[in-house]
């Protein structure tokens, strides 16, 4: 939507079709990059040791991006 709406600003659109395919391409490829169930996974390992709490039912809902943290877990 943002796009579109640059594009009717500037009353030019010819990248609006490039922009279109390559921005959710860029977004799959951040989060590949950022590991979200990885980065979930390690701040329950830290939360854990600082407190002690842990929800098993949550992070074996988590994807095996997780497992590398979570075998620090004791």
């Amino acid at each position: 939507m943002l796009l579109v709406i640059v594009a009717a600003i500037r009353l030019d659109g010819w990248w609006l079709l490039r922009a279109a395919l390559l921005t959710p391409a860029a977004a799959v490829l951040g989060l590949a990059l950022v590991n979200p169930d990885g980065y979930v996974a390690r701040r329950n390992v830290d939360l854990y040791a600082e407190t002690g709490r842990l929800d098993p039912a949550y992070l074996g809902s988590l994807s095996d991006d997780a497992v590398p943290a979570l075998r620090e877990l004791p």
